[in-house]
């Protein structure tokens, strides 16, 4: 895989945590 590749890969991983961490916190309120 290239870098950007890469990147783009753990960009999306962020993103789906930070989601998930999103909605766990609605899902407390």
């Amino acid at each position: 895989m290239s870098p950007a590749n890469i990147a783009k890969v753990e960009i999306g991983i962020r993103l789906a945590l930070d989601f998930a961490a999103a909605t766990n916190a609605f899902r407390k309120v």
